[in-house]
């Protein structure tokens, strides 16, 4: 895979946060790759990470050291529980960038999402009762065409995710793309910065948005009850699907023209 080789020019440099100590086993360049190869291959945990590497250990010693072999998901866990947020975000983002930049296909849909990074919360307890830390809170930028996170930024401590998306929303080329974001993006400096940027945009509406989503609900309401005598009558698509165990059926109707 030529993006490996990449991979590990680009972080070859990280700053390794860890103290020496003779239970520091792993380099930190093994781990950083291993990690962003299981995110490449979807994987979702850091077990699932740990459990990836050990299936791939072959290919992976062709072209890491390691040194001690594969390590486990708590070593990973704790790893990058430590590495510097804001660091990592200017890092991982140029990487991106330059994977994404040779392609020629347009980024026609963006999904904009926010995550809590599962162990990187630290409670001041035991070893680390000087490292109390809030778990980090990241937003991205996940293009449905290439498969890729292809930007994200870190939630400031005492804010949240909606302050964030501008500010990711900054760092995209959104000319003829599609954005879509959950509740969290209906905002009007979130939508604002989408349409300026020359994008359109699908968001979410839940009934604690109190009257917008009302005067969505209202009007496809009025629609359905003026059955296209005074205006058009909505597209409709119906699909079907078995996810989570559940079965699920969708609706989904298109008003044109509205504003």
């Amino acid at each position: 895979n030529n993006s490996i080789p990449s991979i590990i020019e680009h972080f070859q440099d990280f700053p390794d946060p860890r103290r020496e100590h003779p239970s520091k086993l792993h380099k930190l360049i093994d781990i950083i790759v291993i990690a962003l190869c299981g995110l490449l291959a979807k994987c979702e945990t850091w077990d699932d990470i740990a459990d990836h590497a050990e299936e791939r250990a072959e290919f992976l010693k062709s072209l890491l050291e390691l040194p001690n072999g594969i390590p486990s998901h708590d070593t990973i866990t704790r790893t990058f529980s430590i590495l510097d947020p804001e660091l990592w975000q200017d890092y991982f983002g140029t990487w991106m960038k330059a994977q994404t930049a040779g392609s020629t296909e347009k980024i026609k849909h963006l999904q904009i999402d926010g995550k809590v990074l599962r162990g990187s919360r630290t409670t001041g307890n035991g070893k680390r009762r000087n490292q109390k830390r809030e778990a980090v809170q990241i937003v991205s930028a996940w293009s449905s065409e290439q498969q890729l996170v292809i930007a994200q930024v870190t939630v400031q401590p005492g804010s949240n995710e909606i302050k964030a998306v501008p500010a990711l929303l900054e760092q995209l080329d959104l000319e003829g793309t599609v954005v879509s974001l959950d509740a969290m993006g209906a905002q009007q400096d979130t939508t604002t910065a989408i349409i300026q940027g020359g994008g359109d945009y699908l968001v979410a509406l839940k009934g604690n948005q109190g009257r917008l989503h009302q005067a969505a609900q209202d009007l496809f309401e009025d629609v359905q009850r003026d059955q296209g005598r005074f205006r058009e009558v909505p597209l409709q698509e119906k699909s079907f699907d078995v996810a989570h165990g559940r079965e699920e059926t969708r609706v989904c109707f298109v008003l044109y023209g509205f504003r």
